[in-house]
């Protein structure tokens, strides 16, 4: 259990000085909104987010990269829990 937790983002490697973090909510928020429009699953942009999360854990990601770095995200998530149907 504990290597499984080792796969998501926990109190053991959250960094509350990560440089997205004032923004994270936006993209969050931008994210709900195209798995609304989209009709995607709760758990698929749940998906999206912790691959994000994992993928800012690196410091260069560029700003100007964030919104094609989260549309990323949906789409590897979207192919893996949309699938299962």
């Amino acid at each position: 259990m504990l290597q499984r937790q080792a796969d998501f983002v926990g109190p053991q490697t959250f960094n509350s000085e990560a440089h997205y973090l004032p923004y994270r909510r936006y993209l969050v928020d931008w994210m709900s909104d195209v798995g609304e429009q989209n009709h995607l699953h709760n758990t698929t942009i749940h998906v999206a987010i912790v691959f994000m999360d994992k993928i800012f854990a690196n410091p260069e990601v560029k700003r100007d990269q964030w919104q094609l770095l989260a549309t990323a995200c949906i789409t590897v998530a979207a192919k893996y829990e949309e699938a299962e149907e």
